[in-house]
């Protein structure tokens, strides 16, 4: 979904996998955990960027019903753009089994904002909502309040200044794959930026 950022595009993804409901399960058996992503451009702000799996379904459906219906619409909506719409629900999709066929579907879209309203416009917007919700009272135990995107904006604009952080078992496992491939792990030339 955010390839479409640079470009003035809302980007809409979505992914999930073959799934048969059985009638011997409860319906909260749809929520897979697929993924979604909704990734939508600003101006000096960061871009709002949803990426999450789909909740699973938690057994509070007598506490908070409303909570449950809403997290199954979601499940579903997800299963039908990112499974039935790719079509791998069809039968040249389907038998037989192998590991070479695809039991994974995906939709992407993108949507031009120039075309419902000029894009400098619409940034502004962004810009305006953004600054004013990230003035808000932070969640409990927070220190400051950021929405979809913000914190991994941060982080990509860190790791183009710093690089990005490799822990001790991470670069031990690079350096593995290096030494089989007998390529130089650059790890030394940066040892002076550990911390």
């Amino acid at each position: 979904s955010r390839l479409g950022l640079a470009r003035g595009c809302i980007g809409i993804s979505s992914s999930s996998h073959r799934f048969w409901p059985s009638p011997e399960n409860p319906v909260t058996s749809i929520c897979s955990v697929s993924p979604l992503s909704i990734a939508i451009p600003a101006g000096a702000q960061p871009p709002l960027v949803l990426d999450m799996g789909s909740p699973q379904c938690p057994d509070i459906f007598e506490e908070n019903p409303g909570l449950v219906f809403k997290i199954l619409g979601l499940n579903a909506v997800v299963q039908v753009l990112g499974a039935i719409l790719p079509g791998i629900y069809r039968p040249e999709c389907q038998e037989p089994q192998s590991p070479w066929l695809a039991n994974q579907g995906s939709f992407i879209a993108f949507f031009n904002i120039d075309r419902l309203l000029p894009l400098d416009e619409f940034k502004k917007e962004m810009d305006r909502f953004m600054g004013q919700a990230r003035s808000m009272q932070p969640l409990p135990g927070l220190d400051r309040t950021e929405l979809a995107g913000g914190m991994e904006w941060e982080w990509e604009r860190d790791h183009e200044r710093d690089g990005i952080p490799v822990g001790p078992k991470h670069q031990e496992s690079l350096e593995g794959i290096a030494a089989k491939l007998e390529v130089e792990a650059p790890f030394g030339d940066y040892e002076h930026t550990r911390f």
